[in-house]
């Protein structure tokens, strides 16, 4: 990975650590604080010589955010961390697998057929939580159409 996009992500763990450090009150005990501030150190001291960022270094700054206490809210180190791995080529085949996303279902495939890019209608198969909100929506929407139409119906419209 290009040297900028690795100073990218680790400007933005930066950001997310000074946030994290903030978000703290000022009665917190050092024990809390300290690791954060470790960890901010060693994040500016990579961002100083990002050309020079190495497998292990990206070991050490994982080490040190799974020392820090994260409330709720403040995830997403670990992502960053995995970015930076990802960056140094540190992941297999099967790890960067486990890391991303699946893929999301869509209303048509593609294939390829005598050299040329079709698409593949596919029927969609919602999940029951899925079609559970489609027939609320459905039936809030009817409601709704049922009372605009009472309304145009009604005698102030048509004394207007």
């Amino acid at each position: 990975m290009k040297p900028d996009k690795l100073r990218n992500l680790l400007v933005e763990l930066e950001t997310r650590v000074d946030r994290l450090e903030r978000s703290y009150s000022r009665t917190t005990t050092a024990s809390i604080i300290a690791p954060l501030a470790t960890l901010r150190a060693e994040v500016r001291r990579h961002l100083a010589k990002v050309d020079s960022l190495r497998a292990s270094d990206v070991a050490s700054l994982e080490e040190m955010v799974a020392q820090v206490l994260i409330p709720v809210g403040h995830q997403g180190l670990d992502n960053i961390i995995l970015g930076l791995k990802i960056g140094l080529n540190q992941l297999g085949p099967d790890e960067l697998l486990d890391v991303l996303p699946g893929q999301k279902t869509a209303a048509f495939h593609f294939s390829v057929d005598d050299d040329a890019l079709k698409a593949i209608d596919q029927p969609l198969r919602p999940s029951s939580r899925e079609k559970d909100m489609a027939m609320a929506a459905l039936e809030g929407a009817v409601e709704h159409g049922e009372y605009v139409i009472g309304e145009l119906a009604g005698p102030t419209i048509r004394r207007a």
